[in-house]
């Protein structure tokens, strides 16, 4: 059976199509499209992600949290106030309550009214609460959210109001707030008692008062369940977390919007969504007259801290993410990533390499570099790249720097994406810790026609996993050199990359790689729901986990690149209008209509080659492309020498003939890098077919290269 947004949805479709006259046409195509809308939506069956359909904890917060809350002037004035809210009134009572308590703080300066004048702010930044809550006292917070079936089993997107008391920084720099919840649709013990006795009295579950709330906790406290009913209005939120997931299941519900009218626009049908349900602004009501310092002493503030880092799982969510933003919502795909996220940084105190030679040793712990570290020709790159590294002046708290590297030609001449980060091992002489180093990589393997899947590793070697036996990231390295270092950033806790990276690894943890859908719809053995992932997606989790900010998935690459992947690589992408690939120019807002093959192609003119954007260490070796050459036709012949540059290093042959081998009888094979020592002693092959080509890619190195 359709969920209620499935039934309100299609109530809409007649609605919108009520003035067409084909009701036939009608109900088979827009029936069909609101379904395809519905699915995407993620509520086309009751079947929900079990994350958020477990037992409600929600307004069920530790005595040791409210010891250190009993006594601040807010949680005395909520005691006297308090009130479940309404059903449909959540933010009419919330405000109602906060009004009764600023009178109640505000009682004790005659000078003030004791009868507020709100003001509301509309899309607050987390740093806005913080200030009015500082200033003006309680605020009540409106954001949009799905609430889940612990909180009253409803899929209708709806507004939820709550009261924030204080705020308060945790020691990763996550803004908490302490808050009181009506709410009318959570369950907790308190709340299940209450409704109870109301009915045996004959009041309204928000008619409860004090008095009835105390009587309430005796019956408990007689029936061996003690619950004072502090523990059960106080709340302890991550704001940032909340704000985040107001953000995502907003996202989610614009995107099934867009979808529905698309879906009216291609069956020619009139109407539109514009004054169907809409996406309510998140919003903060706050006394703007009245001025009480809404700050908590320092001492609860530590005890707070560390009541939360001890038992993480006592903060709660507060909006529910909608099931659809939950099956792409990396705490609730891989769990032990929350993990990571809470458990704090071991890294030592930061200072940059203090030598070329101490960067290299380094870099050694990832095997795939060790032949280029020791080149010629990279000696000058890697003097740059130390004293790059040198010239990052990092924030305080920050202990480490992510370099963000680009291989330029990865999976065929695809572009691949990594972070390595760098960080000092504690030290207790006062001296620099050893420098240690730490990558997350996403591997895109083949499995079968044009299913790919994507699993992390900790290292770029993975030639044990791979179908053809070699790792792509290895062939990279052999054709073009050491991977541009595109960018190079401060990093708060670069040492979680570690823990981070065998969180997400495992084929359990893989993901359907790809940007879209659209350019292979297959996601082989993951379930439907199953989002597609990348480099690009991994990349900017790990940024974002490695500098305690929760990470927001982007599910398409025009979206990643477009929001996201400019924190990265410092692209301004309004600048960035076309791409050429070959002879072909591409406008880059198309990418995600085109084949996998040409975005793969862009990406790294796009990202590197960008006016707006300066490589940190430019590419060794540049891969050029010359045109195809004609083969002639017979066994056992030749390829001349003179088909590559005086200068060329390596060479990757896209389509080489079966019977295509080394002088020493090894076979050449498509995508593999071959260099310039093995080539040189001669190219055989043999060929039936006329008028075949050999199509390669060549990298090549002057002698500016060594003498810059």
């Amino acid at each position: 059976m359709l969920s209620s947004i499935a039934a309100k949805t299609l109530s809409t479709s007649r609605q919108l199509i009520h003035s067409n006259s084909s009701s036939k046409l009608i109900s088979r195509s827009i029936t069909t499209g609101y379904l395809r809308a519905l699915q995407q939506f993620g509520q086309l069956t009751s079947n929900s992600s079990p994350s958020l359909h477990q037992p409600a904890r929600r307004n069920i917060v530790s005595k040791a949290i409210i010891e250190q809350l009993k006594n601040a002037p807010a949680s005395t004035a909520l005691r006297e106030h308090f009130r479940f809210g309404r059903e449909r009134q959540s933010k009419i009572d919330t405000i109602n309550l906060q009004r009764a308590i600023i009178a109640d703080l505000v009682s004790a300066t005659p000078m003030e009214s004791a009868q507020p004048k709100f003001a509301e702010l509309a899309n607050p930044t987390v740093a806005d609460i913080e200030k009015l809550v500082a200033q003006h006292g309680p605020v009540s917070l409106t954001l949009y959210g799905m609430l889940a079936a612990s909180k009253g089993r409803s899929a209708i997107p709806r507004l939820h109001t709550v009261l924030v008391l204080y705020t308060f920084r945790g020691e990763h720099d996550a803004c908490f707030a302490i808050v009181a919840d009506g709410n009318p649709h959570a369950r907790n013990r308190l709340k299940d008692a209450a409704a109870a006795a109301a009915q045996r009295i004959g009041k309204q579950l928000h008619e409860m008062h004090r008095g009835d709330f105390a009587d309430v906790e005796r019956e408990l406290a007689e029936r061996g369940d003690a619950m004072p009913a502090d523990e059960a209005i106080h709340d302890v939120i991550n704001l940032d977390r909340a704000l985040e997931a107001h953000e995502a299941s907003a996202h989610c519900y614009e995107n099934f919007l867009r979808q529905i009218q698309e879906d009216i626009e291609t069956e020619g049908l009139s109407g539109d969504t514009q004054d169907q349900d809409h996406i309510e602004p998140s919003s903060v009501a706050y006394a703007a007259d009245h001025h009480i310092d809404g700050t908590l002493p320092d001492a609860t503030i530590d005890a707070l801290r560390q009541q939360i880092l001890q038992h993480p799982c006592d903060v709660k969510p507060f909006v529910a993410l909608h099931v659809s933003a939950a099956r792409a919502d990396l705490f609730e795909q891989v769990p032990a990533v929350r993990d990571v996220f809470n458990a704090p940084s071991i890294a030592g105190s930061w200072s940059p390499p203090t030598s070329v030679d101490e960067l290299k040793t380094a870099l050694r712990q990832e095997p795939t570099f060790t032949a280029a570290l020791d080149a010629p020709e990279n000696q000058q790159r890697l003097k740059q790249l130390c004293d790059a590294i040198g010239a990052v002046k990092l924030p305080p708290n920050h202990r480490g720097v992510s370099l963000q590297m680009q291989f330029p030609v990865t999976y065929g001449h695809v572009a691949h994406i990594a972070p390595i980060n760098l960080w000092r091992a504690p030290s207790s002489d006062h001296q620099p810790g050893k420098l240690m180093m730490g990558c997350l990589h996403q591997e895109a393997t083949p499995i079968n026609g044009k299913v790919w899947e994507g699993e992390v590793h900790d290292s770029f070697d993975t030639s044990k996993i791979y179908p053809t036996g070699v790792a792509p990231v290895a062939e990279s390295i052999k054709f073009t050199g050491l991977p541009n270092m595109v960018t190079i950033l401060p990093c708060k806790y670069p040492d979680k990359i570690v823990p981070l990276t065998r969180a997400m690894a495992g084929a359990e943890n893989g993901y359907p790689y790809g940007g879209t859908p659209r350019w292979h719809g297959d996601k082989g053995r993951f379930a439907p729901s199953r989002p597609f992932n990348s480099c690009s997606n991994t990349s900017y989790e790990a940024h974002m986990i490695c500098n305690g900010k929760y990470p927001t998935y982007q599910s398409t690459l025009p979206e990643l690149w477009n929001t996201k992947i400019g924190e990265l690589y410092q692209v301004d992408q309004t600048k960035i209008k076309t791409c050429k690939v070959g002879a072909n120019t591409y406008q880059v807002k198309d990418m995600l209509d085109l084949p996998f093959e040409i975005v793969g192609a862009m990406w790294p003119k796009v990202t590197i080659h960008s006016a707006s954007l300066p490589s940190t260490v430019p590419c060794t070796f540049a891969p050029s492309h010359p045109a195809p050459v004609a083969l002639e036709v017979g066994d056992d012949l030749r390829l001349p020498s003179s088909i590559f540059p005086r200068e060329f290093h390596a060479a990757r042959f896209i389509n080489p003939t079966k019977s295509m081998r080394l002088a020493d009888g090894t076979p050449i094979k498509n995508g593999i890098t071959y260099l310039a020592a093995d080539l040189q002693r001669g190219i055989f092959y043999s060929n039936d077919k006329p008028g075949k080509k050999l199509d390669y890619w060549l990298s090549g190195v002057t002698a500016n290269d060594f003498a810059h």
